[in-house]
């Protein structure tokens, strides 16, 4: 499940065009972070990463290819 998106833009940043998108207020703890308390089992890890591909799968659809996608064990936030 991913948050609800609320809005997107643009902002100039020296010679470059910063580009943000809003979602949600989403409270969780990243995958690594999950990890590193030992919260998670191999068996729940697997099932993480099986929703997460469907989810990236879903956005690469959407999204033609594009968009940056930042997706590692520090930016993959659970509930």
């Amino acid at each position: 499940m991913f948050p609800e998106y609320l809005d997107h833009g643009a902002m100039p940043y020296g010679d470059h065009t910063v580009y943000y998108m809003s979602t949600e207020y989403f409270d969780g703890m990243t995958v690594r972070e999950a990890v590193e308390k030992k919260m998670l089992n191999t068996e729940d890890a697997l099932q993480i990463a099986h929703q997460l591909v469907i989810g990236l799968r879903e956005l690469l659809y959407h999204t033609q290819g594009g968009g940056h996608y930042n997706i590692c064990p520090d930016t993959v936030l659970l509930s």
